[in-house]
């Protein structure tokens, strides 16, 4: 897969639902919500984070590998969170995982979420 650019600005919000019924209104659709659970690697000494780059293994209904790495275009640093990003999926994460380890990259930081995407009813 080729690297792609990944633009994000997030919201705080105080209620999922309200955002939820907004969308609705609006015409959207929801594809379901979906439980991921996400390692990120790292050096023992933090090399990769304290460069803005990311090491991640994803696990939802498949596996992917993600590799992050700051945008090379720096106006969109600030209030966005600009990178650059490829990802690759996998057949199996306990493998991936421990060739990271054999290559040094030995922290693991974890943390799990749910995520709900949504469609416009035109496909957009």
């Amino acid at each position: 897969m080729p690297t792609v650019s990944e633009i994000e600005l997030k919201f705080p919000l105080q209620s999922s639902e309200e955002i939820r019924e907004r969308l609705m209104e609006l015409g959207f659709i929801s594809g379901g919500e979906l439980f991921e659970s996400n390692t990120v690697f790292d050096t023992p000494d933090g090399q990769l984070q304290a460069s803005g780059r990311l090491l991640r293994l994803r696990r939802d209904r498949t596996i992917k590998l993600t590799w992050k790495e700051p945008h090379e275009d720096k106006s969109l640093s600030g209030r966005y969170k600009a990178k650059r990003e490829s990802e690759l999926e996998l057949s199996d994460l306990e493998t991936m995982r421990h060739i990271f380890h054999r290559m040094g990259y030995t922290t693991e930081r974890v943390y799990e979420k749910y995520r709900e995407h949504w469609v416009r009813p035109d496909g957009a």
